[in-house]
């Protein structure tokens, strides 16, 4: 292969590396882009978003764990008493009710049903008023934050100008 054919190779080379790493970062940023950051008491909480009807029946079910900052937040088009269940969860977690920005109230350790309970022998959680925000967090973790009742929740997309601020559905 002559100097022209070799250049053409590394040339190919550069390209293709190019092209992969631009679609892996693609990927990452469009994940990032429904990722919103929770401020509760000033510390910091990174969730995913739960917006659809799809998504918030899966919420966290089937993931293994959720690490200790972050959670999932659920957002609803209405104040309403939403019921949670715990199905295909393998964890137990704190469930924080919001209506608007304010925390009305919070169940700690939520636990995670036993292998082979069936749907409806799972039990379900309400707010103690409507609410119309649910963040999910690490089991515990709403001790650790010195939750209460009127806490200021601001949350806001991690990546400025995302879609995560788009209406629910």
């Amino acid at each position: 292969m002559n100097a022209y054919g070799k250049i053409a190779m590394l040339l190919v080379g550069v390209a293709i590396s190019v092209g992969i790493f631009y679609f892996v970062e693609a990927s990452q940023i469009a994940q990032i882009g429904t990722k919103m950051q929770i401020k509760i008491d000033n510390q910091y909480i990174v969730a995913d978003t739960a917006r659809t009807s799809a998504e918030r029946s899966q919420g966290l079910g089937g993931r293994t764990s959720l690490n200790i900052n972050d959670g999932m937040y659920f957002i609803f088009p209405d104040a309403e008493s939403y019921g949670f269940w715990m199905k295909d969860m393998n964890f137990p977690i704190d469930i924080v009710w919001i209506n608007g920005d304010t925390v009305i109230g919070y169940t700690a350790n939520v636990p995670a049903p036993a292998a082979g309970t069936p749907d409806s022998a799972l039990q379900i959680y309400y707010p103690p008023a409507p609410v119309d925000r649910v963040l999910e967090l690490h089991a515990g973790r709403a001790a650790m934050l010195h939750l209460s009742v009127g806490d200021t929740v601001v949350a806001k997309p991690l990546l400025p100008g995302s879609t995560s601020t788009a209406s629910p559905q």
